[in-house]
């Protein structure tokens, strides 16, 4: 998200899970971090679970954690979320020794629940 962007602008994530295996794999999470001048749709998670598009969902701290409690081979699981911009977050830059805001973003990550050594990161876009 632009840190200059007014307050309740929405960012809209694409999240795609691929199971490229040819066999069908256990609990696997996605770890989408939020950044601290966003908040996120509850209303959205709980249709999103209804429908079952997930199994399940966690909010913590900085973190939207989504869980599947299996993928079957090559399946492909995809959710659609939004975020809104709910608070200016402004800081103190040390190198540029002025206030800065800040809206940050960070690599949305997964991978199997009893294999965390083994994530994968992507990009957020």
């Amino acid at each position: 998200m632009n840190p200059a962007a007014e307050l309740g602008s929405q960012k809209t994530l694409g999240i795609s899970l691929n199971n490229l295996k040819q066999e069908g794999i256990g609990m696997t999470l996605v770890h989408i971090p939020v950044s601290a001048c966003m908040e996120i749709n509850l209303e959205q998670l709980i249709m999103l679970k209804d429908k079952g598009q997930i199994d399940h969902y966690e909010i913590r701290e900085n973190q939207l954690v989504l869980y599947w409690t299996s993928l079957k081979a090559q399946e492909t699981k995809s959710v659609t979320l939004t975020l809104t911009k709910a608070f200016d977050y402004n800081m103190v830059s040390a190198s540029v020794g002025s206030l800065v805001q800040s809206c940050y973003e960070s690599p949305v990550y997964s991978y199997l629940y009893y294999d965390m050594d083994a994530k994968s990161f992507e990009k957020v876009a």
